[in-house]
């Protein structure tokens, strides 16, 4: 277990700072950008008749308001990028943050090279470690 502890806290150690160069990569191309940036909003025309044939007609539109700029603290920005290592895209994509080309590409890098091939070294340095502890097992006994 020490051992594959060890083998593993320099990839992780790599990884943390994948992550914090992204958090700071997005916190230059988002913090300035107002609230209304990161809501969606919605709008919509209605016809109807109310009652004895007397005819309505209108439109409706109303905003996300759930929605905010996370990307001005960098402790609440680094929270939402570690969650897109879970696949909680969510600050990034609603919006007219979710219509801009260089995030979207942002990313898909950090999709890459986080989820894909950090995950992939983790997983195949512990299966290699317990592959190399069982051999010095059968040597043991």
């Amino acid at each position: 277990m020490i051992q594959l502890s060890k083998n593993i806290a320099s990839v992780l150690f790599i990884m943390l700072l994948v992550i914090i160069a992204f958090t700071q990569s997005y916190i230059v191309l988002l913090r300035l950008e107002p609230d209304e940036y990161f809501q969606d909003g919605f709008e919509g025309s209605y016809e109807g008749t109310a009652g004895e044939g007397i005819a309505t007609e209108g439109s409706v539109g109303f905003a996300s308001t759930s929605a905010d700029n996370g990307f001005t603290d960098w402790f609440k920005a680094f929270y939402q990028v570690w969650l897109f290592i879970y696949g909680v895209w969510d600050p990034i994509i609603e919006g007219d943050a979710g219509d801009s080309k260089m995030i979207m590409a942002m990313s898909i890098v950090f999709s890459l090279i986080t989820v894909l091939i950090f995950f992939n070294m983790v997983i195949a340095l512990m299966s290699s470690t317990v592959e190399e502890v069982k051999q010095r097992g059968k040597k043991v006994w």
